[in-house]
């Protein structure tokens, strides 16, 4: 993908005007040896060395705006709005929880990670979580832990574009 120095610039001046965004850049910049590019020192080049990755892994040139630079960072630096949703209603509900979200070969990755020691209950949460996520169109499947049964992934992707009008429509 050739994107532009001034599409980067551009994009990176609209994410730090985002203070979530902003913040978590941040602080996923902090943990070097544990993010991309950790030999790069200068917190602005890092963040516009992401967005040039977002455009390579976005793949359609349709796709790729500014605005959709953002998308992909956002799910990239903080997630998917829906898997950050989902994880934090199942945190109040006493299951522990991780999300993994990323922008690959034009799709959006967006897993939510679950444990509880009451397998019933985290079966039946895990498929209310893979309903929500199908109800807006991603791919769904479960994963249950081979050794602990009591730890369950649920994995979804959805093409870039479709996440990107979803999110137009609000679509968390």
């Amino acid at each position: 993908m050739n994107v532009s120095k001034q599409m980067i610039e551009a994009s990176r001046g609209k994410a730090m005007k985002s203070a979530p965004l902003r913040k978590a850049l941040m602080n996923w910049f902090k943990l070097k040896g544990n993010c991309p590019y950790p030999e790069i020192t200068d917190f602005g080049k890092w963040v516009e060395e992401l967005l040039y990755h977002i455009g390579d892994m976005i793949k359609e040139d349709k796709d790729v705006t500014i605005d959709n630079l953002v998308a992909g960072l956002k799910v990239n630096a903080i997630g998917d709005p829906l898997a950050v949703k989902c994880s934090a209603a199942l945190e109040k509900k006493n299951i522990q929880t991780d999300i993994n979200c990323y922008v690959e070969e034009g799709m959006v990755y967006a897993s939510v990670w679950m444990k509880h020691m009451v397998l019933d209950y985290v079966n039946e949460k895990a498929e209310e979580v893979a309903g929500k996520f199908k109800e807006r169109g991603y791919s769904v499947d479960l994963w249950t832990d081979e050794e602990d049964a009591s730890e369950i992934t649920v994995n979804a992707c959805i093409d870039f574009d479709k996440y990107v009008e979803n999110q137009k429509k609000g679509g968390r």
